[in-house]
């Protein structure tokens, strides 16, 4: 088993990374603007497209073909709703309704460097179940960001939001949150 070296980003290529991640949050920025009620994710994907190439990048995601595929990717964004898995693909008929929870998941390469994001979205008002659901992912998202630092582990990370997670589960008094323990341990 070879490991490749490490290559430590100039200042100058840091830059262009950051430039490109502050695109895709422009990106994601006027996704949101659009989501509600009765917008198709094809149309969230159309407006996402536009943005990125009117400021000098490309989508990233689009044709991209990882050779576990068939085929290359056909869209500019990752939109799943609700309990659909990561990297859903965006439809005509797949219409957001009242109470969805979304999640946009946005790739651009600009100037040779990518930046990618996701975010997730509510659309409309939202169940007291989802709010609490997204109050408790966010907290540990931030758990792990604050393990992600110089001498910890990915294990460190995974650990901190395991945690907080599965203390939130144990704890809620929210139905969605009660899970079998054997299926969370």
């Amino acid at each position: 088993m070879s490991r490749e070296k490490i290559h430590y980003k100039s200042e100058e290529e840091i830059a262009c990374i950051r430039k490109s991640s502050l695109l895709v949050s422009k990106t994601l920025g006027e996704v949101g603007k659009l989501i509600e009620p009765g917008v198709s994710t094809l149309k969230l994907d159309e407006v996402a497209e536009s943005f990125i190439r009117d400021h000098g990048a490309i989508p990233a995601f689009k044709n991209h073909h990882p050779i576990f595929a068939e085929s290359p990717f056909p869209y500019s964004l990752c939109i799943s709703v609700n309990e659909e898995v990561v990297h859903g693909m965006p439809g005509e008929k797949k219409l957001l309704k009242e109470g969805d929870v979304v999640s946009v998941d946005c790739g651009v390469k600009l100037d040779g460097f990518y930046g990618a994001s996701a975010y997730t979205f509510m659309v409309g008002e939202v169940s007291e179940e989802k709010k609490d659901l997204l109050k408790v992912t966010k907290e540990a998202l931030y758990r792990g960001i604050k393990k992600a630092s110089g001498g910890n582990y990915l294990g460190d990370v995974s650990n901190a939001i395991q945690t907080h997670v599965q203390k939130q589960i144990y704890m809620s008094p929210r139905k969605y949150l009660i899970m079998d323990k054997r299926r969370v341990a």
